[in-house]
């Protein structure tokens, strides 16, 4: 393929994918945060997530779960429809590096708070589970330890739940994802680029952009 059909194709691509709809996903650190469910609010800083609907609503579940190291749970969840262009915050209980590590594993690092979304986004199904340990942000740091990783930002930056220090975790990157809802996406009649840009789409369900 000439060079000159390979950007078209590409820019049909970028145009196609930008009318989907999508679920983004923030995750982070800092004082103050508080669960839109009212179960929890940081004392003083804890990890959150936000999920933001953009372009269609959502209907579904979103939880936040996990067991640390102490004993403590945390549940944190939604359960109904998100409109597009609103957002729901989960919380990562009280204090989130404060507990000794969340989900852990014997003799390894811990897993973290683990994060579920299932539902319906434009009628499209999206999912996604994933935990703490593998949501990057993409900007590595080393922390007050000798640990470089830009990863378990829930538990404050730490992979076996040890206590960063507030000064450390609230400076944390934070991480966005975005789940995309192709079903709905027709294309053009007749336009081979549109074809090659909506199946490449559709396999891009779950797309990671770095903040």
């Amino acid at each position: 393929m000439k060079k000159h059909h390979i950007i078209a194709a590409a820019l049909v691509l970028a145009a196609h994918a930008a009318r989907a709809a999508s679920l983004d996903i923030e995750v982070g650190y800092d004082f103050s945060v508080a669960s839109s469910s009212g179960l929890y609010v940081a004392s003083p800083d804890s990890g959150f997530v936000d999920l933001t609907a953009n372009g269609s609503s959502f209907v579904g579940t979103f939880d936040l779960v996990g067991t640390a190291a102490n004993g403590v749970v945390v549940h944190d969840l939604f359960s109904g429809t998100l409109a597009s262009g609103t957002s729901w915050r989960l919380v990562a209980g009280l204090e989130g590096s404060n507990q000794g590590g969340w989900n852990k594993v014997a003799g390894a690092a811990d897993n973290g708070l683990e994060l579920l979304v299932s539902g319906l986004l434009d009628g499209c199904p999206i999912s996604l589970d994933i935990f703490d340990k593998d949501i990057h942000s993409g900007s590595p740091r080393t922390n007050p330890f000798g640990v470089t990783l830009d990863n378990y930002i829930l538990q404050g930056g730490d992979p076996i739940g040890r206590d960063t220090g507030d000064p450390y975790e609230v400076t944390q990157a934070h991480a966005t994802l975005s789940l995309v809802a192709n079903c709905n996406q027709v294309p053009e009649s007749g336009s081979t680029a549109v074809l090659l840009g909506s199946g490449l789409a559709a396999l891009a369900l779950f797309r990671r952009k770095v903040s």
